[in-house]
Formats: C-alpha cells, sequence, structure tokens
C-alpha cells in the first residue's frame, strides 16, 4: 500500500486581529498520487488593512512569502470546497498538519484544541 501521509502547507498574512488569512495552500500525498495548490485572492483591497496590518503584511510579504497581497487567485469559498473534498485514497484519520510556529503554540495553548482561524 502507498503512503497515505497528507502534507499540508499553508501560507498567509495577518489581519487586523492577528488572524491567519490563508494566501496559498498545498497539500501533497506522499506516495505522490494526489497534490493541490492554489493561490487564494487576498479577501479586503490593501487599503482596507490597518496601517499596522499593513506592516507586518509587507515583511511578510518581502521576508517571508515573496507572494504579493494583490495576487489574483481563487476566492476563499472555493478554497473552502476544495479543501473539503478530499480525495478518497486519503485516509482521513490519520492527518498531520504543520502549522507556522505562531498558530502552533496558540493551538497547543488552547483546552479544545481549536484555532481561530
Amino acid at each position: 500500500m502507498a503512503d497515505q501521509t497528507l502534507i499540508i502547507d499553508i501560507q498567509g498574512y495577518a489581519d487586523d486581529s492577528g488572524n491567519l488569512i490563508p494566501k496559498e495552500v498545498a497539500w501533497e500525498l506522499l506516495s505522490g498520487t494526489a497534490e493541490m495548490h492554489a493561490i487564494i485572492r487576498p479577501p479586503c483591497s490593501w487599503q482596507q488593512l490597518s496601517s499596522k496590518s499593513r506592516t507586518v503584511n509587507d515583511y511578510l510579504e518581502k521576508n517571508e512569502l515573496g507572494i504579493k497581497w494583490c495576487y489574483p487567485g481563487i476566492s476563499h469559498d472555493r478554497m473552502a470546497q476544495l479543501a473539503t473534498h478530499i480525495p478518497p485514497e486519503i485516509q482521513t484519520d490519520c492527518l498531520h498538519i504543520r502549522l507556522p510556529d505562531a498558530e502552533l503554540a496558540q493551538l497547543m495553548e488552547t483546552p479544545n484544541g481549536h484555532l481561530s482561524m
């Protein structure tokens, strides 16, 4: 049986409350039998962000992501549809998700184990 381990990578920006706004999402089975990559369009214009968020996101764009806030992509609604249609060959009882350090720390400190995204 092929390795059914699923690797999920989510890169993104932060909103005014510090919540993750996904910009790039990719997943792949280690077996190489299924993969997906998507760039997600921003939920609002750059000008609608607070000055603090623009500063933080400008840093992320230049030093972490390399993808501009305004880079076109699929809608957040479409990404949600794609994320809920996991290929049948993936056994969803054992998914390993790697989160950015800040979100991982938040998850570990949250009693119910849920992130606010």
